[in-house]
């Protein structure tokens, strides 16, 4: 039985589908980023399969989708290679995609869409900013460098490439949980999460993954799928990124759609 690391997407997705593990994973991820919310998860969604043979098939776009229970997304997506531009604009486009999504087709009432956390679990230093472990993007005011809207979108990109092999006296169990995903089988695994109870059930959830070898031949996940999205999406994408003052440069990168077409939307 070959061993899928959690870097795998596919048994990442499985894992982190199981809502107490999910729960107490980006638990840990928000009190290592001293945010003052907790993850009391509604609305858990997993990317929808993509079967041989037949028609790409995605519902909504980021590895698993959660809302949380003051409203705001978070979409977990897990990059096996290098973060690259290419990465770094598909994470955003998502995020555009799931901020704007919450609006009915001609509704105006921008109001009422809550705020859009993407967490991408990477390895590589991507623009050779630094070495931490988290980096955290979100639109900022030029000349001050202050969050515009408290941050509506906000990508947070994890290192699990930077995490140290053994266990440290201070470790964040966040930290932890990135050395569960780092782990190269299954024995690290049951050494980093023995005595844990959430822990050692994720380890059984993989080892349940491993042994089901029929998801692995019929089903596999869309992994590296371009974003696609129909021309009033991009459009509605492309009034949200003028509303927030974004760019033109950037929003006809992400959108695709020509400058003019996006100076009309004015």
């Amino acid at each position: 039985m070959n061993y899928k690391t959690l870097k795998d997407d596919l048994t990442f997705k499985y894992v982190f589908s199981h809502e107490d593990i999910l729960k107490d994973f980006i638990d840990s991820f928000l009190n290592f980023m001293g945010l003052n919310y907790k993850a009391t998860l509604t609305n858990v969604k997993v990317q929808d399969y993509m079967l041989p043979n037949k028609e790409k098939v995605k519902g909504f776009f980021g590895d698993i989708v959660v809302t949380l229970n003051n409203s705001y997304i978070v979409s977990l997506e897990m990059y096996k290679k290098n973060f690259s531009k290419r990465e770094y604009k598909k994470s955003l486009s998502y995020l555009h995609k799931l901020s704007i999504e919450q609006m009915k087709p001609g509704e105006k009432n921008y109001e009422k869409i809550k705020k859009v956390i993407g967490i991408s679990f990477m390895q590589g230093n991507f623009r050779r900013i630094n070495k931490e472990i988290v980096n955290s993007y979100s639109f900022r005011e030029e000349i001050t460098e202050k969050v515009i809207d408290e941050g509506d979108i906000e990508l947070y990109l994890v290192r699990y490439d930077l995490v140290p092999k053994r266990r440290t006296k201070k470790e964040k169990r966040f930290i932890k949980w990135l050395r569960m995903i780092n782990a190269k089988d299954i024995e690290e695994l049951e050494k980093i999460g023995k005595g844990d109870k959430i822990m050692e059930n994720s380890i059984r959830v993989v080892k349940e993954w491993l042994e089901d070898s029929a998801k692995h031949g019929l089903e596999r996940y869309i992994d590296d799928v371009k974003f696609e999205a129909t021309e009033n999406e991009k459009i509605n994408i492309a009034k949200n990124m003028l509303n927030k003052n974004m760019d033109i440069k950037d929003i006809i990168e992400i959108t695709g759609l020509s400058k003019k077409q996006i100076m009309h939307l004015n």
